[in-house]
């Protein structure tokens, strides 16, 4: 069962089993900064405005919860 109420986490775990060579790669190329992680905040905290990328979605959740 995955939690739906946080759609960041039902892409994340979608882009996981669909896509996940393109997301190892956006996560092994990412250097760890503040900017960076402001980046990967705004684009967790405003999903809507990247729904065409699921990509970029699971990397900015990733990286929110890992930086």
């Amino acid at each position: 069962m995955i939690n739906d109420v946080n759609m960041n986490v039902v892409n994340f775990y979608e882009v996981l089993k669909t896509q996940y060579e393109a997301l190892h790669e956006k996560i092994e190329s990412t250097l760890h900064s503040r900017e960076t992680y402001k980046k990967a905040l705004f684009i967790y905290e405003t999903p809507r405005l990247f729904a065409e990328n699921p990509v970029i979605r699971a990397w900015a959740f990733y990286v929110s919860c890992n930086q």
